[in-house]
């Protein structure tokens, strides 16, 4: 399969999204910390659970949105706000002005807009691609996700502290440039049905999803994924905010070159950045790997291994203890999260 050969919208997915997460990985991981330097830390995890709720229902009133009035209508209204948003959080954090309440309005409002367009942006990358290309295409997102992931990281650790408000402009001017790709760019062959009468949202949704609804086996498995996300986030936010508190900073010299000073900050950003590596570089070794073995106990395996990374990350500051367990959790991730798991647990 070849790239030219996919649709224009795929490729411009793609390239927006890659350019999207180098600069929104250089700002969002290290968010956390921000918040609770500034409000403390007990305070910003009530604030960031606010957060996940609103994404999880805006979410399903997003799929529920975008048979209603189109994909790409929902994609162009989210980016605009979203463009809007990352503006004022420049100005939020601007060198003659700051204020830590407007930046979380606004990141909050961004978790929205992403998760209203989330189904939209997935149902027309659907739309176009055919049953052949599209393991391809989700193959080719995935890889370029997790390398722009990398690069965002490693330059986030650095520049976040000190740059925020240069981050914020290149993350207005990246977005814009998104927003007039599918504006303008992007097309959509979807027709939503014209709505006659009045209805009720709530009742409406219901019934667009009592399919799915009626499903208790999935409807289960979903509620686990979503606990699961939910708690792997908010471990990830705690020991971003731990290490970037209790974390001892050192000088770092690599033969010849000028010293760097390493803070928890950094670590996060190390720490990130290994994960994607492992992902990029492995994923297909692993997943070989995993496809010989008893998916229910490769499951089982993966959930303690995940367990045990997260308890050791949450309670030391030794560097090669961190890459450890940054390792064993990034393995877990493979074994529980593989799609061969999944259609293993299906087939028995």
């Amino acid at each position: 399969m070849k790239f030219s050969l996919l649709h224009k919208n795929i490729k411009i997915r793609i390239f927006t999204s890659f350019f999207m997460k180098i600069v929104g990985s250089m700002v969002f991981p290290f968010m956390a910390i921000y918040f609770s330097e500034k409000i403390g830390a007990s305070l910003t995890g009530m604030l960031l659970i606010i957060n996940v709720v609103l994404g999880m229902f805006t979410g399903l009133y997003g799929g529920y949105l975008a048979d209603k009035v189109g994909r790409k209508n929902i994609m162009v209204t989210s980016l605009a706000i979203t463009m809007t948003s990352y503006s004022f959080m420049a100005i939020a954090n601007s060198p003659w002005f700051e204020s830590v309440w407007i930046t979380y309005f606004m990141y909050t409002i961004i978790g929205i807009s992403g998760s209203l367009s989330g189904p939209a942006t997935d149902a027309i990358l659907v739309d176009s691609s055919t049953k052949e290309n599209r393991t391809y295409m989700y193959s080719l997102t995935y890889w370029t996700h997790n390398v722009s992931l990398m690069i965002g990281s490693i330059f986030g650790s650095f520049f976040f502290k000190e740059h925020r408000f240069e981050l914020f402009i290149a993350l207005t001017i990246t977005s814009l440039i998104t927003l007039l790709m599918v504006a303008f760019v992007m097309t959509d062959a979807y027709v939503p049905k014209t709505i006659v009468e009045k209805v009720h949202v709530i009742k409406d949704m219901v019934k667009s999803y009592k399919v799915v609804i009626k499903d208790k086996a999935f409807m289960a498995f979903t509620m686990g994924i979503v606990f699961l996300f939910s708690l792997e986030a908010h471990g990830a936010n705690f020991i971003a905010v731990r290490l970037a508190k209790d974390f001892k900073p050192f000088d770092f010299q690599f033969f010849n070159f000028p010293k760097v000073n390493i803070e928890g900050v950094n670590i996060v950003g190390f720490l990130l950045t290994e994960n994607t590596v492992l992902v990029v570089l492995f994923t297909m070794f692993v997943v070989v790997w995993i496809h010989k073995r008893d998916p229910k106990k490769m499951l089982y395996l993966g959930l303690i291994l995940h367990t045990l990374g997260y308890v050791f990350l949450g309670f030391t500051n030794s560097i090669f203890i961190i890459f450890l367990a940054g390792l064993v959790t990034t393995f877990a991730n493979f074994l529980y999260s593989s799609p061969i798991l999944y259609s293993g647990r299906t087939n028995g």
